[in-house]
């Protein structure tokens, strides 16, 4: 499968990944202590590691693709998201 989007720059990819490590952890930890919302900082964390790899990519979209039809509401949303981020990534054409 080939990835159109330009490949970040080392530095930011690391950022990333720490950046979407540690949101994880958080979130994981927030899952086994009744103080701290876990999904808060889970989901933020996922979304930003799928930025840096290719694997944590595939098992999101492997998760989105069994979620019930009943959150197509919730999935549409995020499409619209995906695509007005991709709309303001692309350069504007004078």
């Amino acid at each position: 499968m080939h990835n159109s989007r330009p490949r970040d720059p080392q530095w930011l990819r690391l950022v990333k990944l720490i950046g979407g490590t540690a949101l994880v952890v958080l979130g994981i930890l927030g899952l086994l202590l009744p103080i701290l919302p876990g999904w808060i900082f889970l989901i933020p964390g996922l979304a930003v590691l799928s930025t840096a790899t290719p694997k944590v990519r595939l098992f999101l979209r492997a998760v989105r693709d069994r979620v019930p039809r009943k959150l197509a509401p919730v999935r549409n949303f995020f499409h619209k998201l995906q695509a007005l981020a991709r709309q303001k990534r692309k350069p504007h054409e004078k």
